[in-house]
Formats: structure tokens, sequence, C-alpha cells
């Protein structure tokens, strides 16, 4: 006699064999796998479009499977919920402040892990600062000695890419040193 079972079919029931021959088969775990909803990206502090969801095999109804920020912060609602009749169990992400990779997984007492890779893009420019290179003096007609460089923010000081930035310079002549002070302002 072979079978096999799911860990949670056993429950705390004893098992008695009477006879002197047994062959135990192998005991399988529930899975749980990935359904929808991997691999999304939206910005940062927003709510995913697709909820998270897995699915479970063989299916085991009123399982309770929780969801668990691994990174990227944010927050899932609900964090735990019980596997539907249909062996599924979702969840919605919001994404953290924080731009990046944001991993969340879904696991119950009787499975392994389920892993969503999700991607928080940085927020819409809110900020333009001054990186390095500022507050130069140089000859009248030479380059400066180093690059002017400045980093686009979105209101969680994400740096923003991709971004054109208009730049206007103004000179000013300074006394007999012939230098020119560059005051520079940056338009989006």
């Amino acid at each position: 006699w072979s079978s096999d079972v799911c860990s949670s079919d056993l429950g705390s029931a004893p098992i008695t064999f009477t006879t002197s021959t047994l062959l135990i088969g192998s005991m399988v775990s529930c899975n749980l796998l990935v359904d929808s909803g991997n691999n999304q990206a939206r910005p940062v502090d927003t709510v995913l479009p697709d909820p998270l969801v897995v699915t479970m095999a063989p299916c085991k109804p009123g399982t309770l499977v929780t969801f668990t920020i691994k990174s990227g912060g944010g927050t899932v609602t609900p964090i735990a919920t019980p596997v539907s009749s249909q062996c599924k169990a979702s969840t919605t992400y919001r994404l953290g402040a924080k731009s990046g990779p944001a991993s969340i997984t879904a696991s119950s007492a009787i499975t392994g892990t389920a892993q969503f890779d999700l991607t928080a893009l940085p927020g819409p420019p809110t900020k333009i600062l001054p990186f390095s290179g500022n507050q130069q003096t140089g000859p009248v007609g030479r380059d400066l000695p180093a690059p002017i460089v400045i980093r686009v923010l979105d209101a969680y000081e994400n740096p923003t890419p991709r971004i054109e930035v208009e730049f206007e310079v103004r000179s000013e002549e300074h006394t007999s040193e012939l230098q020119s002070h560059l005051n520079l302002v940056c338009r989006l």
C-alpha cells in the first residue's frame, strides 16, 4: 500500500496499521504557485493595478495564506487570506516610498513560498538640487574645471532618471580678473 497525502490531511488523528509490512509512499506537501500579478512596475507609493494571486495545489480551501513583504516596504492588504474554493488566495500591494525592487512572498503552514518580484519606479520630479560643480569660477571663454551636475528628485527623494532639464547661463563680469560667475537656472 502506498499513498500521497498532504500534511494537513493527517491532523492530530491517530494512525494505526495492523499489517506486518507497510510501504508508505512519499508525503507530498502542498504548493503555492504564482498565478498573476508578478513583475508589475508602478511609481512609488501607489497601489498596483493587479492583485497578487497564488494558486494552491493540491487545493485545500480555507488554508490561510500569509503575504509578507521581504523588501521594498509598502503594505499588503490583507496580510492573510484563506484559499478559495477555486484554489486561489490574493492580496493588493501598495508600493513603498523608496524606488527599486520589491519582493513579496506568499506562504502557509502546509506549503513552501511563492515569490512576487515587483518594481517601484520614481515618482514625478518635484525638486532640482545641485550635486557638484556649483560656485566655480574660470577664465572667460574657457571650460570650467569640473562639470556642473544636478539631481532631479521625486517627493520621496528618489532620483528621477531621464528627465530633460533646461539650463540658462547668466554671466556677470568681475573686475580685472576677467572671470565669469555662473548662475544656473534650471527648469523642468
